[in-house]
């Protein structure tokens, strides 16, 4: 534990008043700012442990039932094993967090999940230079396009432009959307973000500066990722003694080669017979001593 020792000026809660409280102690208590640190260490990295697919026709590889392959294997005898239900599995539904041997990793994925809400509008990312009004806006005008790469590393060719006016009400617009999503513009679009604001309708927004904001209400959508093979696996997580608290793993660099020679790193001892004054010290190897 370390000793922290804090010194408080007293004058600043000693009266000085001109009365008998002159010279007595006016604070009932002191508030000391104390520095909490905690050192924490990461546990480690997490590596895939290799799965085994189901494969009826190889008993060696079917699953057996948690409670049964205890019993066969293990000899142990647990609540969970003789209690009513233990060896129940629900059929005919699908749960998130249950493993089914007849299920692989893509049959969990979910990516038709749409993600929609309120936020400030985008209208000044599609609006084009050089014109005012409702020429500012110009449906199937890209404003910027580019290629990318979504989070499946799949190309996309995206764009950002205005989709239609409907006078205002709303004006839909994308941000890197596909060019070739058939959805395009629509709340099925699969890249992007589609965006709608409307005119003479607002909404209230707090601001640290000014407490209340008024801003054209604006709606937004975009296809969410969900759970994919970027962000969900089947594999058993286990930790590698030799990669605890590390965050990542050893890199070996092989191509290091240090040449050290046929001679001692230390200058050797006998090369003093050879110096018998204080200036050929000095001057020995043009200085190879550091005299002071």
């Amino acid at each position: 534990m370390e000793l922290q020792k804090v010194k408080i000026l007293l004058e600043d809660y000693i009266s000085r008043e001109p009365n008998s409280s002159y010279g007595s102690l006016t604070a009932t208590s002191f508030s000391l700012n104390v520095f909490l640190t905690q050192e924490l260490k990461d546990v480690g990295m997490f590596l895939d442990s290799p799965t085994i697919p189901y494969d009826v026709n190889y008993p060696p590889l079917s699953y057996i039932p948690i409670p049964q392959k205890i019993l066969d294997f293990g000899g142990g005898n647990f609540n969970f094993i003789t209690q009513p239900g233990s060896n129940f599995y629900p059929t005919g539904s699908n749960y998130d967090d249950i493993r089914y041997k007849y299920k692989s990793q893509f049959d969990y994925f979910t990516n038709n999940i749409i993600v929609s809400g309120l936020t400030e509008d985008r209208l000044e990312n599609v609006g084009s230079y050089g014109y005012t009004g409702n020429t500012k806006y110009i449906p199937g005008f890209d404003i910027s396009s580019g290629l990318y790469y979504n989070y499946v590393n799949n190309l996309i060719n995206g764009i950002t432009r205005v989709i239609s006016i409907n006078d205002y009400n709303p004006i839909i617009y994308t941000e890197d959307g596909d060019i070739n999503d058939p959805n395009l513009g629509t709340q099925l679009q699969g890249e992007g973000i589609l965006f709608k604001t409307y005119t003479g309708q607002t909404r209230d927004v707090y601001n640290p500066i000014t407490t209340i904001e008024t801003i054209p209400l604006t709606k937004m959508y975009y296809h969410g990722q969900g759970v994919n093979q970027t962000n969900s696996t089947l594999s058993a997580l286990t930790i590698e003694e030799y990669l605890l608290h590390i965050t990542q793993k050893p890199k070996v660099d092989s191509d290091l080669f240090i040449d050290r020679g046929e001679t001692s790193v230390l200058q050797s001892h006998l090369q003093m017979s050879e110096i018998t004054t204080l200036e050929q010290l000095v001057n020995y190897n043009n200085g190879y001593y550091n005299m002071i």
